[in-house]
């Protein structure tokens, strides 16, 4: 059984007021079982905002390994028809294993035909938004990971996504390894919030975030955006 789950959740609509200028700007939220969380709170924190529309699309148990699974440039290239100002996107904390290439070939996680063949994966994803319209590109990192062999997959896959955001206009790479490791680089369920609150951000399973962490994180995506598009 196929352990995946597409879930297109319904985009929350927020209709302009009598006589505001201009539609709703369209934002898609879209990644991994590491966004399902993430995007309730997005919807939560923006659904007031009238000049906002967010469509979030959530594909569980998938990245960019698998398009077999699921094609994120394809279904991508289809959601951004709309043309949507902006895209959200968090990814990857399954994507640490084998690739297969357009050829048949197999590049064996962490060597270097691995990382060429991913880093091509997530320039079509790019490319696809940017050919579709979408103003700005949010690529939200990975955070530390408990395991160490998915902490050393994560920081790889930062890397390769960084170096390709900065390849397209338009395209930002948002660390968020300072927000939830008090000591980046090292795995924490907790951080320290002002006045010296000490609050659990990960779930038990060291690779999701809990409620209140999906909360930090999605207020995090929302002050980028109002930064780019969104005053």
């Amino acid at each position: 059984m196929r352990r995946w789950m597409m879930a297109v959740i319904g985009a929350v609509a927020c209709a302009t007021s009598a006589g505001a200028q201009g539609a709703a700007r369209e934002v898609l939220v879209c990644g991994d079982s590491l966004m399902q969380t993430v995007s309730r709170s997005i919807v939560r924190q923006l659904s007031s905002n009238p000049s906002v529309k967010i469509t979030p699309i959530v594909s569980i148990g998938t990245g960019l390994a698998r398009p077999d699974v699921f094609d994120w440039p394809a279904k991508l290239r289809e959601a951004a028809a709309s043309r949507p100002a902006a895209a959200v996107i968090l990814l990857g904390a399954n994507d640490g294993q084998n690739l297969r290439t357009a050829s048949g070939a197999v590049a064996a996680n962490g060597t270097p035909e691995w990382e060429r063949e991913y880093a091509g994966r997530v320039a079509s994803v790019l490319q696809a938004l940017k050919q579709a319209g979408v103003g700005h590109i949010l690529w939200v990192g990975l955070p530390d990971m408990r395991d160490s062999k998915l902490h050393d997959d994560a920081q790889r896959i930062n890397r390769l996504v960084r170096s390709e955001c900065g390849r397209v206009p338009g395209a930002e790479f948002f660390d968020i390894v300072p927000l939830f490791s008090p000591k980046p680089g090292t795995f924490s369920s907790y951080i320290i919030r002002s006045g010296g609150k000490v609050v659990q951000v990960r779930a038990s399973d060291g690779i999701h975030f809990n409620a209140e962490g999906a909360d930090i994180l999605a207020q995090a995506i929302r002050e980028q955006l109002e930064a780019k598009l969104l005053k």
